[in-house]
């Protein structure tokens, strides 16, 4: 067995090192005819241009939708961690607004209090305000 797989190597090591060499050799040959048809016949390459595009796009197109797809999710992913940031901000600004108001309603508590021990009674309310006003005409 060892025999065969010496003698199919031999035979396939040079086999595969003339594909390598006529490849490369054969796409740049294939490289410079398509420049010279480019130079030579303009309506030719551009309607082979043409019929490549239009075979080309419906395949595009469907290989496009699953990438729209995930950067959809992507985006949504962001937009739902920005989100939860922003109740998470929410959220302490309801409880620092709490803490405030527990404050405000201890320190009127306060105030009823002492406006009873002074046996405070509020004034009228003021209908109208006066002031006097003082302007510079600026030169008019």
């Amino acid at each position: 067995m060892k025999a065969g797989q010496r003698f199919s190597s031999r035979v396939s090591a040079p086999i595969r090192n003339l594909a390598h060499r006529f490849t490369y050799v054969g796409l740049v040959a294939a490289a410079f005819t398509l420049m010279l048809l480019g130079k030579a016949d303009v309506v030719l390459v551009e309607r082979f241009r043409a019929q490549v595009t239009d075979a080309v796009a419906p395949i595009l197109e469907i290989a496009s939708k699953p990438i729209a797809t995930v950067n959809n999710l992507i985006a949504q992913g962001r937009e739902l961690a920005d989100i939860r940031k922003e109740n998470a901000a929410l959220r302490q600004d309801i409880e620092r607004l709490l803490q405030w108001q527990s404050v405000a309603r201890i320190l009127e508590g306060e105030n009823k209090a002492l406006r009873d021990q002074l046996k405070f009674v509020p004034g009228p309310q003021a209908s109208y305000l006066t002031a006097r006003v003082i302007a510079d005409s600026g030169g008019a």
